[in-house]
């Protein structure tokens, strides 16, 4: 377990590191603000106290969530690891460590850190992107968005078109990797 959780964090700071300083590389040449109004100062650029508090917080939640469901992944589901589809429309239940959903929600819970992850990666490279491009992969996103919405509504309708899509590649990654953990007992199950 602490291997796993090791790995994690690891990997949760260097993507991290990698959001940062990609967001400063693409304003440094100019290129617009910072788009997460909970990570910007008063004139809409990068704050980077307020970016590392945010993750921060972000990463004490996310991690004993993980804990969590690793924890509990021998009672996931086997449906659920054949079909991780199912798992991404069953989002609602109001005690997630309730015993009649855990076969579900440990599963969730490792997905939600992979999601994490996977939307660190993107920002980083679309970061990068607009640095040396000037235009960042989810500016198309802005733009179509941006008339139904502004400021934080904007921000939201946005990170959801971006998080949903990770959210799926998350459940099967997650998947593939619990069906493949010599201490799970579905190790077994064929894909």
């Amino acid at each position: 377990m602490l291997r796993i959780i090791s790995i994690y964090a690891a990997l949760y700071f260097a993507l991290t590191f990698g959001d940062a300083f990609s967001t400063m590389f693409a304003q440094s040449g100019g290129v617009g603000g910072e788009f997460n109004p909970h990570a910007q100062n008063g004139e809409g650029l990068f704050h980077l106290s307020k970016f590392w508090l945010m993750n921060i917080i972000a990463f004490m939640i996310l991690t004993p969530m993980l804990y969590w469901g690793v924890s509990h992944r021998q009672g996931i589901s086997v449906k659920y690891l054949r079909q991780p589809l199912l798992a991404a429309y069953k989002v609602f239940y109001l005690n997630p460590f309730a015993k009649h959903v855990r076969s579900l929600s440990a599963f969730h819970f490792i997905a939600v850190a992979v999601t994490m992850l996977l939307v660190k990666a993107f920002a980083t490279i679309s970061n990068i992107n607009a640095g040396i491009n000037q235009v960042s992969f989810a500016d198309g996103l802005v733009v179509f968005f941006r008339q139904f919405f502004d400021g934080h509504l904007l921000y939201w309708a946005v990170m959801t078109s971006i998080i949903l899509p990770f959210w799926l590649i998350a459940l099967y990654v997650s998947a593939f990797f619990l069906k493949r953990d010599s201490k799970n007992e579905f190790a077994v199950v064929s894909a």
